[in-house]
């Protein structure tokens, strides 16, 4: 499989955020007749998530909640009271199951009777966190860690961390509308394209208005913050890389590249292409340096985390830094280019170089 997707190697053309100011938390701004854009407080690094609305009808499709802590629910009132006063929303969609974009969204269902709309894995993984917050405390995730080069500390206090998962959810629905790869979805007078990505979560829901090129690509897209890359904790041995190079192929054929892009976090912008050129390009820099660390020694994931994120890591960190680590060690893998070492004495599993 290509590093980089064949249609990108012409991609010339610059990122561009766009020229609207981004609106203050209560605020709301027009990027095209019909479709909003609104921001959301995060109470992490990022400092805010990206929600859209979609004119649909008499009212608005809502994309994306954000977090459902007290602040968020405080700023949607604002809005329903201000800039929304006496919208009627009709659908809720969720990108992905992350709590910075679906948080919000039981408490919005409920509050205006509006369906969720959302893929049917990240439904599912949302609802199996809520219905199992502690399942990540359990030995059988915490020995998989700590095979990885996690020491018994690090691990407790990672693992710990997500139990705090649910706090941040407003509970979801308990019927959903599921949406599929390349099924249209009509939403006022437009029909928009479902496109599904798998890389940062399990199937990250994009959504693409072709006739006014517009694409809102969640957090599988974005310019100036590559999204990590998370393995399912459920399914160690897949290769999400690998099925994210195979949607950036997908989305480099499919995606006009003079479409506006709306990304999850950070402002809009135009210059798709030479954006997933810059993604790719990322994370092959990463997988070739998982690479020369085990051509010179047989190491452990944990071991190559700090020099690959080139900065010491706190026990959450050092968690996500695994997850994404092993989506590298897996295509490696699988391109016959690592090969897993039996475990030491001391349970670690590491790779080493077939070359």
């Amino acid at each position: 499989m290509n590093a980089q997707p064949k249609s990108l190697s012409t991609a010339h053309a610059y990122i561009k955020r766009i020229a609207i100011p981004e609106p203050e938390f209560g605020e709301v701004a027009e990027l095209r007749p019909g479709l909003l854009w609104i921001r959301l407080p995060l109470p992490m690094t990022v400092g805010h998530a990206n929600a859209y609305l979609i004119e649909d009808g008499d009212g608005w499709a809502v994309v994306d909640c954000g977090y459902g802590d007290p602040t968020t629910l405080e700023i949607w009132e604002n809005l329903f009271a201000g800039p929304l006063a006496g919208s009627k929303i009709t659908k809720i969609i969720v990108t992905h199951a992350h709590f910075d974009h679906i948080g919000a969204a039981g408490w919005l269902c409920r509050r205006h009777e509006a369906p969720l709309h959302m893929s049917q894995v990240e439904y599912l993984t949302c609802r199996m966190d809520l219905t199992d917050p502690c399942r990540l405390e359990k030995d059988e995730y915490q020995s998989f860690l700590l095979s990885h080069g996690m020491d018994a500390r690090q691990t407790l206090a990672a693992v710990k961390n997500t139990t705090n998962y649910p706090d941040a959810l407003t509970g979801l629905p308990e019927t959903y509308v599921p949406l599929s790869d390349g099924e249209m979805l009509s939403v006022g007078e437009r029909q928009l394209e479902i496109m599904i990505g798998v890389g940062h979560s399990p199937a990250q829901v994009m959504i693409y208005c072709q006739a006014e090129q517009w694409f809102i690509s969640a957090d599988h897209v974005l310019a100036e913050l590559p999204p990590l890359l998370i393995i399912p904790t459920n399914e160690p041995t897949s290769d999400p890389y690998g099925r994210f190079l195979e949607s950036m192929e997908r989305l480099a054929d499919k995606i006009d590249p003079e479409s506006l892009v709306l990304p999850g976090h950070l402002p809009p912008f135009t210059g798709f292409l030479p954006a997933l050129r810059s993604l790719c390009k990322h994370y092959q820099e990463r997988s070739e340096i998982v690479l020369l660390h085990c051509r010179a020694k047989a190491c452990s994931i944990a071991e190559m985390a700090p020099p690959i994120f080139q900065r010491d890591l706190n026990p959450r960190q050092m968690q996500h830094a695994i997850l994404e680590i092993l989506c590298f060690a897996n295509r490696l893998q699988r391109e016959g280019k690592l090969r897993w070492l039996p475990a030491d004495e001391e349970r670690i599993v590491r790779m080493i170089a077939t070359e």
